[in-house]
C-alpha cells in the first residue's frame, strides 16, 4: 500500500495550505426516532443503495475525485475532513443550479433560458438555487479566508483545548488516528465510526463529531433486526448507541451511532469502559461466537476415576516436537486429582525424584504424556 508523503497541514503562521498532489432472538426493542432506519423501507431502498455503492466503488465520489487535494486521511485526519466537508458543501450547493442548466440544454422545449416568459415555479426554483449556491460558497470562502478558524470542526476542537488553540488538539487526534489498533466501523466514506486510544469519532457527510474517552458515557439504547440476505442462517442486527458527556456537558453534544452486533464486542474491548444498557436487548452473535459459546457451555461429565468431581483436565501435547509424547484425542474424562494419582502410580516408586521428568500413558487411549501435557480446561 502506497502512503502519500504530504507536507504538514499546519504552518507556523497559523495557515492551513491545501495539499496539492449464543442466543438468537428476533426481538425489536424501542428505538430513538432520530438516526434510525425504518424497517419497512429497507427492501424498497435496497436497489438504490446498491446502485449508490456501485457508483462509489467506480470512483465517482468526492474523496476519490479530489484525492490529490484532500491528501491522506490516515496521516492528516483533521485536515482531510476539513477540506472534504468544504468541497462537499460547494459541490452539493451547485447541484440544483446544475440541474436547471442541464434541463435547459437537453430539454429546449421547456425554454428555461427565456427568463421573461419563464414559468413562475421555475423562476422560484432558479432563484432558490442561485441563492443557495451563492450563500454556501460564501460560507466556505469565509472558512478558507479565516484559515478555517471558523470551520465547525475547528470550533468543536477549541472546546477541548485549555488555551483555545484547536490545532494542538488536531495534532493529537492525527497522531492518535495513525495507530494501527484503532477500531473502525462503516462501509461508506460518509458514515463511519472510529475509536482510538483517546477519541471516539463519528464521520458524517457534512460533519465530524468527536469526544474524548475520558469524558464519555456510552449507552446501548436499542437494536433492530435486519434480514438483508437470504442465504444467511442468521440475520444482521444493528445496535443503537448514544455517546454523552460524562462530566462537562459543554464539550460536545450527545450523538447517536450504530454498530453491527458482530462488531460490538470488538468495540467494547477497545473502549475499556462499561456501556450502560437502558432496555432489555439480546445481542445476536456471529457464527464463530455462537460456536465458541456452545462449545464452552457443553456439560462436563463426572470423573470416571472417582465419579465425584467434574472432569477438569485434558491431555494437550505442549512439550515440543522433540519429545516422544503423543497427541491425545480423548475428551475430558478425568479430574486433576485422579490424573495425578494415575501418573504417580505408574512411576518407579523407589525413585520419586525422577517423577517430574517421567512419562505415563493416557488411561483411555494409552498415548504417552508428561506433566507439561496435563492442561486444566479453564486454561485451554
Amino acid at each position: 500500500m502506497m502512503v502519500r508523503n504530504d507536507p504538514p497541514i499546519y504552518s507556523h503562521n497559523n495557515n492551513i495550505p491545501i495539499v496539492v498532489g449464543t442466543q438468537q432472538s428476533h426481538t425489536v426493542q424501542r428505538l430513538p426516532l432520530q438516526d434510525i432506519p425504518i424497517q419497512q423501507n429497507i427492501q424498497n431502498t435496497s436497489t438504490s443503495v446498491a446502485d449508490f455503492y456501485k457508483v462509489q466503488s467506480a470512483g465517482f465520489s468526492i474523496p476519490t475525485i479530489f484525492s490529490s487535494i484532500l491528501g491522506s486521511e490516515e496521516l492528516f485526519f483533521i485536515h482531510y475532513h476539513i477540506i472534504r466537508i468544504s468541497i462537499t458543501v460547494v459541490i452539493h450547493s451547485l447541484i440544483p443550479l446544475g440541474y436547471f442548466f442541464y434541463l435547459g440544454f437537453y430539454q429546449p422545449d421547456l425554454k428555461l433560458f427565456d427568463f421573461q416568459n419563464l414559468n413562475l415555479l421555475w423562476k422560484v426554483y432558479f432563484s432558490i438555487s442561485v441563492l443557495t449556491a451563492v450563500g454556501l460558497c460564501t460560507i466556505v470562502f469565509y472558512w478558507y479566508m479565516s484559515s478555517f478558524e471558523t470551520h465547525p470542526i475547528a470550533r468543536q476542537l477549541k472546546k477541548f483545548s485549555q488555551n483555545g488553540h484547536w490545532k494542538q488538539v488536531a495534532s493529537q487526534i492525527n497522531s492518535d488516528f495513525r495507530n494501527f489498533d484503532k477500531f473502525s466501523s462503516g462501509s461508506s466514506f460518509y458514515n463511519r465510526v472510529y475509536l482510538t486510544n483517546s477519541w471516539l469519532i463519528k464521520v458524517n457527510l457534512y460533519s465530524v463529531k468527536m469526544c474524548t474517552t475520558s469524558n464519555l458515557d456510552v449507552a446501548l439504547t436499542g437494536a433492530i433486526d435486519l434480514n438483508l440476505t437470504t442465504d444467511s442462517s442468521i440475520g444482521r442486527q444493528l445496535l443503537t448507541l448514544v455517546a454523552k458527556p460524562l462530566n462537562d456537558s459543554s464539550l460536545f453534544k450527545p450523538f447517536v451511532f450504530r454498530l453491527s452486533s458482530f462488531e460490538y464486542q470488538d468495540f467494547c474491548d477497545k473502549l475499556s469502559l462499561p456501556i450502560r444498557q437502558t432496555c432489555d436487548i439480546i445481542i445476536k452473535q456471529s457464527l464463530p461466537e455462537m460456536f465458541i459459546e456452545s462449545f464452552r457451555e457443553q456439560e462436563l461429565e463426572n470423573c470416571i476415576g472417582c465419579m465425584k468431581k467434574l472432569s477438569d483436565v485434558k491431555l494437550v501435547k505442549l512439550c515440543g516436537e522433540n519429545s516422544d509424547c503423543r497427541i491425545c484425542s480423548c475428551r475430558p474424562m478425568w479430574c486433576l486429582e485422579c490424573m495425578g494419582k494415575w501418573f504417580a502410580y505408574r512411576q518407579n516408586q523407589s525413585e520419586p525424584t525422577t517423577w517430574l521428568d517421567s512419562k505415563a500413558t493416557c488411561p483411555t487411549c494409552r498415548a504417552k504424556f508428561c506433566l507439561m501435557d496435563v492442561s486444566p480446561l479453564d486454561l485451554i
